[in-house]
């Protein structure tokens, strides 16, 4: 038996890509975003890009929970 505490922590991340274009791979000891370019010139890319960075950015501190930026 391995507890509620990993159910309870995906329950806790659930929601961090909402709002987001990228796909998002998320697991315990780290966060990827990935995103295809297909169909869109450099600018649109980078603007949707930019907020989903902003949007991930924004989560941890609005829960008071930090990243590893290390990883």
């Amino acid at each position: 038996m391995h507890g509620i505490g990993p159910l309870l922590f995906v329950l806790f991340i659930s929601d961090i890509d909402d709002g987001m274009v990228s796909k998002i791979s998320k697991s315990a000891d780290h966060t990827k975003t990935m995103q295809a370019m297909q169909g869109m010139v450099l600018e649109e890319y980078t603007g949707l890009t930019r907020n989903d960075l902003r949007r991930a950015y924004e989560w941890p501190n609005d829960r008071q929970m930090l990243f590893n930026v290390q990883k």
